[in-house]
């Protein structure tokens, strides 16, 4: 049974500035106008979100997030098929899931959508077991990641990814990527291989262009890339909406996906490292290969697997919407 009253917020204070920090405080004002019991935590450090919205009460109205795409992603996998909903006070730089929901990080906007009786379903595709709402990526763009984060100091702004995306296009190594979609092989060559439940990525484009979120299944897009050139095309072509059906270009849609690669190759969820995935993984024992834009520190904190597989919970996350 709902509590109408509770409600649970979980902030990430790294992304969050002070325009942000008011917003908040306007949020929790407003909710507890409305008569509700606000609790409020701050996350200090990996899946904190996860563990904090898992274990919210039982009867929680709404769960909110005051973050990035990085802390409702974690989140989501603490609610994924529970009857608690999620809500977003978006703090991000993309702020991804929020902008496809109209949930513009207005707190008196965000203070109705949990008051109210407005709810999206949302698929949530899963990684090896790992949840993720927007899209999962290999190769170059996580290798762009790592670099961004391993060297993040408070808050990311666009501007943050100019350097190491100029860095990772000058030293990024395209590895052969096997993907297999419902059992039939799609690519076994050099590739960049992304998967989507949404179509929004970072900076307005559209890599997974005809995602839905609420048709049960991933869009697999595959750019065959061996050098700087054709990613470049790629890139180009992916500016402009015309990647799918160009050529180089696999867009297929698949409710079961598996992707291995020849060599260790680095892979993201939402904007977050996920781990390494690398045929020969299972027989790797100190797990210290090379993986291009990772320090032997970072990379030995992250999950070496031989085969990333994909699936997706259909309607498995309700959302607060606006």
């Amino acid at each position: 049974m709902t509590d109408e009253r509770r409600i649970r917020i979980i902030v990430n204070p790294v992304s969050g500035r002070g325009s942000r920090r008011a917003a908040l405080r306007r949020l929790v004002a407003r909710l507890t106008e409305a008569g509700c019991d606000v609790d409020l935590h701050v996350t200090t450090a990996a899946d904190d979100a996860l563990r904090l919205a898992r274990d919210s009460p039982p009867g929680t109205r709404a769960v909110i997030v005051a973050g990035g795409d990085g802390t409702v992603r974690e989140a989501a996998n603490g609610l994924a098929g529970r009857d608690t909903p999620l809500a977003i006070l978006p703090g991000g730089t993309e702020n991804l899931v929020a902008r496809y929901f109209g949930c513009d990080g207005d707190p008196g906007r965000t203070a109705e959508a949990v008051l109210s009786d407005r709810r999206a379903a949302l698929d949530v595709g899963s990684a090896n077991g790992r949840m993720f709402l927007v899209v999962a990526g290999f190769g170059f763009d996580a290798e762009v990641v790592e670099r961004v984060h391993a060297g993040r100091r408070g808050h990311i702004s666009h501007a943050s990814y100019y350097l190491p995306l100029f860095r990772t296009l000058a030293s990024h190594r395209y590895g052969a990527m096997r993907v297999e979609a419902e059992g039939e092989v799609l690519c076994d060559e050099p590739a960049l291989v992304f998967l989507g439940n949404l179509p929004r990525y970072a900076l307005g484009l559209r890599v997974a262009r005809d995602a839905r979120c609420d048709d049960g299944m991933l869009d697999v897009c595959i750019f065959r890339c061996d050098g700087r050139a054709r990613l470049i095309a790629h890139a180009w072509r992916t500016v402009w909406r015309r990647h799918v059906g160009g050529p180089g270009v696999i867009y297929r849609r698949a409710r079961q996906v598996a992707v291995t690669a020849s060599r260790p190759t680095p892979y993201e969820l939402d904007g977050d490292i996920a781990g390494v995935v690398w045929h020969g993984a299972a027989e790797l024992e100190n797990k210290r290969l090379p993986v291009d834009g990772f320090s032997s520190r970072r990379q030995s904190a992250v999950e070496w697997t031989p085969r990333v597989e994909f699936s997706v919970r259909r309607a498995a996350l309700r959302l607060c919407v606006p």
